[in-house]
């Protein structure tokens, strides 16, 4: 985890734009990786009035001991729908221990709602596999059901013989591979065809894009007939009836610029040499594509042709990712004619050579507001105990955001000031050794800040009641959230039966879940009852009357779709759960 002595008020990013340039109007809203320390993915609209970041949740258990040198998130593709947002990191890597030489994690591929929550680890490394590579660069499908990436960790199959003769069985290479958005049925849809390469280690896929109906897929890679060389091409979501667009130079040639227009009549990519490259476009509306128009890329090229490339939401411009001397998005028509430029400078800096950009058809709107739940923290020595903050921002049109925030203020009034961390994922929890304090607590999200919660630190580990009797906990049945294959919902409904009225806060600590699961919208981790599994708050202050009940729903992810059981505990009054 990583930990902040003392968490600060971060400065909202800049953003410069030239404003004559708006006349026109730019539709939606562009993400973009970020290079802050919080290293989550940020979204700003056409106009450049409203931007806020996506930081992928705690709340799904994922917390890290590493020290955020790179960004949380390394490349990213949402689904067109809107619904999921599929990612790459490095930051969890060390869970699988298969750290390389340089004692960096290699990349993973994971997956998230699009406010950020319900993060799920999909690929893992390959135990069979001599060496750690990475897995990256995914792309949801259009309606967020399948994710497809590049996976470093392929083996050549026994009996895998070069044209030259040569045993290639068990090399490690790189594929374009697929699977379900909960990571199951992982397979190669294009790869290495070792008949026509002389060496083992040949080939590798730089980048992949979907077609907007999900049928087919555009790609850059080394896999086809341009003589060693990389190239762009179409082909069914199978593998199947490949199309070549155009061979690129190897020495120099752009890695990242490729993109299938939202009314699925066009293609484009970066093209050409390092000197010399440009965007072209092709019409794929027919059974052959057509070359169409090309515009040179006159952008500073300091990080070998990454620029990602994405067609507005009505197919008609084009917005190009230039992560250069802080990062500006650049909006062009088809024929290279400039619209508008939005330069990032600022704290939220554009992330230089990554796949990591997107334009959406929906706009965030202003934001509005951004709360916390909780009436107030209360944190203590108790070793695993943490508190999920929980921060939710809405924009005016009351519509949820994202659970991501930018800056903690935490004010200590009185006692160490030094006695709490907040990490980068929204946890509070007490800091070892320290002394007790009081104060508040305040997030905030770039341009709206939450409301201010009273804060409680006690050094001392004091454990709340566990009900031996009296209190009653009755299941609901589970349920599928709807568009989802490995979501659960269950109700649980506590009782009180003890003849007399029981004083909160109330909590519900849930053990013995099975490993793959988790519980997404958990109030923190326990310190007494079960220590270290989640537990979820059903009623924070006040009492609950005799022959009353309290409900509260849990939210589960079970991504081996593999069923599963757990066993609860109520705890109530002050200290842990």
């Amino acid at each position: 985890m990583v930990r902040a002595r003392r968490s600060i008020k971060l400065a909202a990013a800049g953003l410069l734009l030239l404003p004559s340039l708006w006349a026109a109007g730019i539709p939606g809203s562009f993400l973009y990786r970020s290079n802050g320390t919080t290293g989550g993915i940020v979204v700003v609209d056409g106009s450049g009035s409203t931007y806020y970041q996506i930081v992928p949740a705690g709340g799904a258990g994922f917390q890290t001991t590493e020290n955020f040198t790179n960004s949380i998130v390394q490349e990213f593709g949402p689904s067109r729908n809107g619904s999921r947002i599929a990612f790459s990191s490095s930051h969890w890597g060390y869970i699988e221990k298969d750290l390389q030489s340089t004692n960096l994690p290699s990349q993973r591929i994971f997956i998230m709602n699009a406010d950020g929550t319900g993060v799920r680890q999909l690929t893992y490394h390959n135990p069979a596999a001599a060496e750690s590579a990475s897995d990256f660069a995914p792309k949801a499908s259009p309606d967020g059901t399948k994710v497809a990436y590049l996976g470093g960790e392929t083996i050549a199959p026994p009996g895998t013989i070069s044209n030259n003769g040569v045993n290639c069985s068990g090399q490690e290479t790189q594929a374009l591979w697929m699977m379900n958005s909960d990571g199951s049925n992982p397979h190669v849809v294009r790869s290495v065809d070792w008949g026509h390469v002389s060496y083992c280690n040949a080939g590798a896929v730089l980048e992949v894009t979907w077609s907007p109906d999900g049928t087919k897929l555009a790609v850059r890679d080394y896999f086809g007939t341009c003589a060693g060389q990389l190239e762009v091409g179409i082909m069914n979501a199978d593998g199947s009836n490949y199309q070549q667009l155009s061979c690129i130079p190897s020495n120099g040639g752009p890695s990242v610029g490729l993109d299938w227009s939202p009314d699925g009549t066009k293609v484009v990519a970066l093209i050409g040499g390092a000197s010399s490259s440009g965007f072209q476009v092709w019409d794929v509306s027919g059974t052959t594509p057509v070359a169409t128009t090309s515009f040179a890329n006159t952008f500073p090229d300091a990080n070998n042709g990454y620029f990602p490339v994405r067609f507005s939401p009505d197919s008609t411009m084009l917005a190009i990712a230039d992560g250069n001397n802080g990062g500006t998005i650049r909006v062009v028509d088809l024929s290279g004619n400039s619209i508008a430029n939005i330069s990032t400078l600022g704290h939220e800096n554009m992330a230089n050579g990554y796949d990591a950009f997107w334009w959406s058809a929906s706009p965030p709107g202003t934001l509005e507001s951004m709360t916390l739940p909780q009436s107030s923290i209360y944190i203590n020595a108790c070793a695993s105990y943490t508190v999920e903050l929980l921060p939710s921002t809405y924009n005016s049109s009351g519509t949820l955001l994202t659970h991501g925030f930018q800056g903690a203020n935490v004010n200590i009034t009185s006692g160490d000031g030094d006695s709490y961390w907040v990490d980068p994922f929204g946890t509070i929890q007490y800091s070892q050794t320290r002394d007790s304090a009081t104060g508040t607590v305040q997030l905030s999200n770039f341009t709206v800040s939450s409301n201010t919660i009273p804060l409680t630190v006690d050094s001392a580990c004091n454990c709340q009641t566990k009900s031996a009797s009296g209190l009653t906990v009755k299941r609901s049945g589970l349920r599928y959230v709807t568009g989802s294959e490995d979501q659960m919902v269950q109700t649980l409904t506590v009782t009180n039966s003890t003849g007399a009225p029981v004083t909160g806060p109330i909590n519900i600590v849930i053990s013995s879940l099975s490993s793959a699961v988790n519980l997404t919208n958990l109030s923190g981790t326990s310190g007494c009852a079960s220590a270290g599994s989640p537990y979820i708050t059903a009623m924070q202050s006040g009492s609950l009357a005799a022959g009353a009940s309290v409900s509260v729903q849990l939210l589960f992810r079970d991504p081996l779709l593999s069923g599963f059981t757990y066993t609860t505990a109520v705890t109530t009054g002050a200290g842990a759960p």
